[in-house]
């Protein structure tokens, strides 16, 4: 059966208060005692109107240095890597042009979108890697970069965990799973699909990049090829690899785009997380950018409210809106907007919450499920 628009927009405003009401708040605030001193605070900010200051609090301080990879062509603005992390202690920055060889840092080809600058950065640099390196595209603000972080590379770079980042050796910056987890991608059954061209050629590629290996059945990890790595990591895989990596790239018969996207779904078994690497979402959040909703339960809790929100605001502004006027509307407009935006108040005091919750890092030891020390706090 399919729902008229509006009574689903009904539905959905009772389901959020029915969970506002009876899960997520006792959720939260049951939490301990730190918990409901965090909601006072977050609760007073909102209401005198006070921005959130989401700056990292290990960042500036981190004994760990830092190297920004950015990947580029000339038709894109990075000025924002000096302006937004020009003073970001112990952070340098490296910006490669692609399509312009008089650059201060090019490419041998450009071809495989950001992968050939990656490699081209760490065979150029093998002999002299930062602690950890953080390979990134050209743009601040994307789609894809993490929601709650206000979709800013700037402001994930300053607030990402170098301790995080060491302990697992390889992560994907993107903490939400879609699209990319969970398997999307099965070498063994080679199909087009629009959305993913890169499905129907990964598994021949693979036998190329990877020879002499299983091709394995299926392979997933969140989009879209922005990852930070730590040089442990990185020399982990002798040099000439990603010499025979790089010339792969350089010769296959792939072009720009679609070899660069076989890559986007191989780094992360190139650096030891297997086939499969979709770690939870609220753990990415937590223990990497210090965004702690107290477990997976309530941050899995509070993403799907957001998104019902942003649906909800979705048919506030189409068919909502038009039914009123026809006179079948099941929600009047003026209700659905008022609750929406009472959620949404609701929404940044639990964002709020997450980001003071994430200060304390025993908590953020706590929901990764390993053993904090006094070393662990910055």
């Amino acid at each position: 059966m399919i729902l008229h628009p509006t009574r689903r927009v009904a539905l959905l405003v009772c389901f959020c208060c029915i969970t506002i009401f009876l899960f997520v708040t006792p959720a939260f605030l049951h939490n301990g005692s730190l918990d409901i001193h965090i909601w006072k605070v977050g609760f007073e900010a909102l209401c005198q109107g006070d921005s959130l200051n989401t700056s990292s609090v290990e960042g500036s301080e981190s004994p760990h240095s830092r190297l920004l990879v950015t990947a580029s062509t000339v038709n894109e603005d990075t000025s924002w890597v000096e302006k937004e992390l020009g003073n970001e202690h112990g952070l340098s920055t490296r910006i490669y042009v692609t399509d312009n060889a008089s650059s201060d840092y090019s490419v041998p080809l450009n071809k495989g979108h950001e992968a050939m600058v990656y490699l081209t950065y760490i065979i150029d640099e093998y002999r002299d890697l930062s602690d950890i390196t953080l390979f990134v595209h050209a743009h601040q603000f994307a789609w894809h970069n993490n929601d709650l972080l206000n979709r800013d590379m700037a402001e994930m770079v300053r607030r990402l965990s170098p301790d995080y980042v060491v302990r697992n050796g390889y992560i994907n910056l993107r903490c939400h799973h879609d699209p990319g987890c969970p398997s999307h991608i099965f070498p063994h059954e080679p199909s087009f699909d629009p959305a993913y061209p890169e499905a129907a050629v990964i598994g021949l590629a693979w036998s190329e990049l990877f020879p002499g290996e299983l091709i394995p059945a299926s392979i997933a990890q969140p989009c879209c090829a922005q990852m930070a790595m730590s040089r442990e990591n990185i020399l982990a895989v002798p040099l000439q690899r990603y010499v025979d990596l790089r010339d792969w790239l350089l010769n296959t018969a792939l072009d720009d785009r679609l070899s660069g996207r076989v890559f986007e779904y191989t780094w992360q078994y190139l650096w030891g997380q297997k086939y499969q690497y979709c770690p939870l979402q609220s753990v990415c959040y937590c223990d990497g950018y210090g965004v702690c909703f107290g477990g997976d339960e309530q941050y899995t809790t509070y993403d799907t409210i957001r998104r019902i929100a942003e649906e909800m605001d979705a048919e506030a502004k189409t068919s909502a809106a038009d039914e009123l006027h026809a006179g079948v509307a099941f929600l009047p407009k003026d209700k659905l907007l008022k609750f929406k935006n009472r959620m949404e108040t609701q929404l940044e005091l639990w964002r709020s919450h997450a980001f003071f919750r994430g200060e304390d890092h025993r908590n953020r030891a706590f929901e990764a499920g390993r053993l904090w020390t006094a070393k662990d706090d910055p």
